[in-house]
């Protein structure tokens, strides 16, 4: 089931929380007004293939599109970060040309 997530205000600063998982898929021009970087933290569920990849190639578009930086954190997992247990990369038939399957390997 697909549940959607609401953009909301931050308590404690009072700055917008945009969700891409609601009503917006893509960040908006509005969104990004003020923005100067776009951070991607791609911290998921364990499986790269996950949505998490579709919202940052929409977030790489729009960053883009209004010419601001954007970035990608990626970190070892830490449950057997140490061995690659899946294949490294996947080709997929998109506009990303492959995707990493292990952690720590978007260098």
């Amino acid at each position: 089931m697909d549940e959607s997530v609401d953009s909301a205000t931050d308590e404690k600063t009072g700055l917008p929380v945009y969700s891409l998982y609601g009503k917006t898929r893509r960040p908006t021009n509005e969104m990004l007004k003020n923005v100067d970087a776009l951070v991607f933290d791609i911290q998921d569920v364990g499986a790269r293939f996950y949505t998490y990849i579709t919202t940052m190639a929409y977030c790489m578009e729009a960053a883009a599109a209004a010419d601001i930086p954007f970035y990608v954190l990626d970190r070892p997992n830490p449950v057997g970060a140490w061995r690659w247990r899946a294949p490294c990369w996947m080709p997929i038939k998109r506009r990303l040309s492959d995707i990493c399957l292990c952690r720590s390997g978007t260098e």
